[in-house]
């Protein structure tokens, strides 16, 4: 049954949202009493981001202080009908946003974000940050962005359009010091490189593009703010910045650079924010964010443009306590923080409800305690952008409902969740250990285990991904998964993807508004297979089984056929959501695992045949575990690592 609503009072800009809104959540405008069933009024009393829901004779009232109470309010409405009446959520934040990653393979269509902001203003977010290094177009720089489906103007300006249609402010969100690599590898630009990634301090063309960067969204969007990046810059003046001066105080550098640029907003009226990680490394001498011991000294703090504010980045720690103490350490930088956390979906094939769930809770919980005004979710694309980047609606919701209220109730969120981002909750949290799991997670007997076995299953994570692009016959993931946890714990980890694979694959129509689970079936059906033939060349290596070794080849054919399966899927999926650009990469991958499955085929032949008496890479089983390779953000292809960005 349609919503029937009716505004009171003159409101143009939210009578356009529920336009905009109307065909996917029936939402129909009517001004007969008789007939409608909600009212929307604005009520002085609330905050913007309040509203409160109560029953007046047949209708329900939904009063709201603004556009972000009004339409996290008809989320409530639209999830929970009759039920949601007095109902009513407010917060202390002012600004609740997300980022999203644009610039790693994946640069989403101008429709599908369209889609994710409909959902993001129901659910109560009003900002949204497109992470884009070098994914838009710049006239005159033709090898800027080049093939990498890169936002026109005109994208830019219809998207922020759409943006503040349903009170969304659409914050730039760009890189003019590091993380440039794919505009520095172009000989264009050699002349403003410092470093692989890092551009060239003190160079009048570095300004010069960097002012371009800005103009063209200062043009573009209504919003006054830029994000301006400048993060992660760890060999700022160490490459041929030091050759042509030699060395520099690195604080030094950082505040010139980030002065001019700062000097760059301001003459366009803009307000930047910078990643506040540069000044507590360089304060560091282990380069660690997360220092206690970093010391920035007051010269430094001094330099800081009063401008420029800070975002403060944090997506490792489960202790709300810790977030409370740098949220301070920012207040003595004389700076009032924006607080960055993560909603995971990197380096995963799915959202991974574990890691948000365990970081970006206690992170909401700190900044409710401190009164932070601003907070914004990061979704990295961290390695190809290879997860199903809709499937971290759960996690938008989990943490919005967290936001919004006490967050505990897991029945209201699954009910918002089915009706806001028209997914299955429940199907969605079990498809997340495709992102990753901890082996404590797994079905088994742990009475039976020891105490020493328990705790390396504590500190164990298995990554998707990793197990996904593992060699098969190099197995470097595998052996240290083995190392820490023992030979046997393989078996465990294919029957934990084997129930996912046919539940999802049983699943006569799967909802797909928060990740495809039909694409996850077939990934996860994938991954089954690829362990089940690793264990059995193993064995059958090892036992000289003929028998064994010819299934193997068989099998060999069978994983590659699921494999193909899953990449038809996927580059379906790809080009319904994303320009096609950087899917190439992908392919270029997954055919590469195919292709090493033949291989396998070949060496066992000749095994059979007699023309060889061994495999190498088998024979090779190192004893010394090494310590990150559970923790690594790269997929692992063989000995030596691929990522991709």
């Amino acid at each position: 049954m349609p919503i029937v609503y009716h505004l009171e009072g003159q409101n143009d800009r939210l009578a356009g949202a529920l336009k905009v809104l109307a065909d996917d959540y029936s939402l129909v405008s009517h001004d007969d009493e008789n007939k409608l069933g909600l009212v929307l009024k604005q009520d002085g009393s609330l905050g913007p981001l309040g509203y409160a829901i109560s029953k007046e004779e047949k209708k329900l009232v939904l009063s709201y202080g603004g556009m972000t109470g009004a339409l996290r309010g008809l989320g409530s409405v639209i999830s929970f009908k009759d039920k949601a009446d007095e109902q009513a959520e407010d917060t202390c934040f002012e600004s609740v946003g997300i980022m999203l990653d644009c610039s790693r393979n994946a640069v989403p269509k101008r429709s599908h974000i369209e889609m994710w902001m409909r959902k993001l203003a129901l659910l109560g977010y009003n900002q949204l940050m497109l992470y884009t290094e070098d994914t838009y177009e710049l006239e005159g720089e033709p090898y800027f962005g080049y093939q990498r489906g890169g936002y026109t103007a005109e994208d830019i300006r219809d998207l922020d359009d759409y943006a503040y249609s349903l009170g969304i402010e659409l914050v730039p969100c760009i890189q003019t010091l590091g993380h440039l690599h794919q505009m520095l590898k172009w000989s264009k630009y050699w002349d403003m490189k410092d470093t692989n990634a890092v551009m060239m301090v003190r160079n009048d063309r570095t300004y010069e593009i960097i002012e371009k960067m800005i103009s063209l969204w200062s043009e573009n969007v209504r919003s006054k703010r830029i994000h301006i990046g400048m993060d992660e810059t760890h060999d700022l003046g160490l490459g041929r910045f030091l050759d042509q001066n030699g060395f520099e105080n690195r604080f030094d550098l950082f505040n010139y650079h980030l002065d001019r640029v700062v000097q760059i907003c301001n003459e366009k009226s803009l307000k930047p924010m910078i990643w506040s990680d540069m000044y507590f490394r360089l304060g560091s001498k282990k380069q660690d964010y997360y220092d206690r011991e970093a010391i920035i000294p007051d010269e430094v703090k001094e330099k800081i443009p009063v401008e420029a504010e800070l975002v403060y980045w944090d997506y490792y720690h489960d202790d709300a306590d810790f977030y409370a103490e740098w949220i301070d350490r920012h207040r003595e930088l004389g700076k009032e923080p924006i607080m960055a956390s993560g909603v995971w979906t990197w380096p995963m094939l799915w959202h991974c409800h574990a890691n948000t769930d365990k970081n970006a809770l206690p992170c909401v919980k700190a900044c409710k305690e401190k009164n932070v005004k601003e907070i914004t979710f990061t979704m990295w694309g961290d390695d190809g952008a290879l997860c199903d980047i809709d499937s971290a609606f759960e996690g938008l919701a989990t943490v919005a409902e967290s936001i919004y209220s006490d967050g505990g109730d897991e029945e209201v969120l699954a009910k918002r969740f089915s009706k806001v981002c028209k997914g299955d909750y429940n199907l969605s949290r079990e498809a997340s250990i495709l992102g990753a799991f901890y082996l404590q997670d797994i079905d088994s007997d742990e009475e039976a285990a020891s105490a020493e076995e328990l705790a390396k299953r504590v500190e164990s994570v298995v990554l998707g991904n990793m197990v996904l692009w593992d060699d098969p016959l190099q197995g470097v993931y595998w052996r240290q998964i083995e190392l820490v946890n023992g030979p046997d714990v393989w078996e465990e980890i294919r029957r934990k993807y084997g129930r996912l694979s046919s539940r999802l694959n049983s699943l006569d129509d799967a909802r797909d508004g928060a990740g495809d689970l039909k694409v996850a079936g077939l990934l996860a059906d994938a991954i089954v297979k690829k362990i089940g033939l690793r264990q059995k060349l193993v064995k059958a290596y090892e036992e000289r089984d003929d028998t064994l070794l010819r299934e193997v080849i068989v099998e060999s054919a069978i994983v590659i056929k699921a494999i193909e399966r899953w990449d038809a899927a996927f580059t379906a999926m790809w080009h319904k959501r994303n320009r096609p650009q950087g899917l190439e990469q992908i392919q270029i991958r997954i055919a590469g695992v195919a292709r090493r499955f033949r291989e396998v085929q070949q060496r066992v032949e000749d095994i059979i045949l007699g023309h060889s008496d061994m495999i190498d890479e088998l024979e090779v089983k190192p004893e010394v575990r090494l310590s990150y390779i559970p923790q690594m953000h790269t997929a692992v292809a063989s000995a030596g690592a691929w990522t991709v960005n």
